[in-house]
């Protein structure tokens, strides 16, 4: 009877082992799914940002190549003025301060003068 107790005993400890390996293999792979998940979701992420990026270096191209049109254009118009005697070098900078103040703030920048309504 000894022996059937022990023997028994013995299944019962080994069967247990056996489920707790069991339950720890099941938890690494539980573990390896999330990072599974967890690498996915951060190459959509990845990719989500390189194509923003993509967006954004297709973008500043084209506002560069507006840049360089406005610059040959703004260029194209004060040698035309020059030539004809309409304007002159210091005359522009006078002219340009002016502009430039005309919003209340003299910062190197156009912009509109703010309305009644702001």
């Amino acid at each position: 009877m000894f022996d059937s107790d022990y023997l028994q005993r013995r299944d019962i400890d080994e069967a247990r082992a056996e489920l707790d390996d069991m339950r720890s293999a099941v938890r690494d792979m539980q573990h390896t799914k999330a990072a599974a998940k967890s690498d996915a979701v951060s190459q959509y992420e990845v990719d989500r940002v390189e194509l923003r990026l993509e967006k954004l270096k297709q973008a500043h191209l084209r506002l560069r190549d507006r840049m360089d049109r406005v610059e040959l254009v703004t260029e194209a118009l004060f040698v035309h003025l020059e030539s004809t005697g309409a304007l002159d070098g210091p005359g522009l900078r006078k002219l340009i301060k002016q502009i430039d103040a005309a919003d209340g703030k003299v910062d190197g920048r156009a912009r509109k003068k703010p309305s009644k309504k702001d």
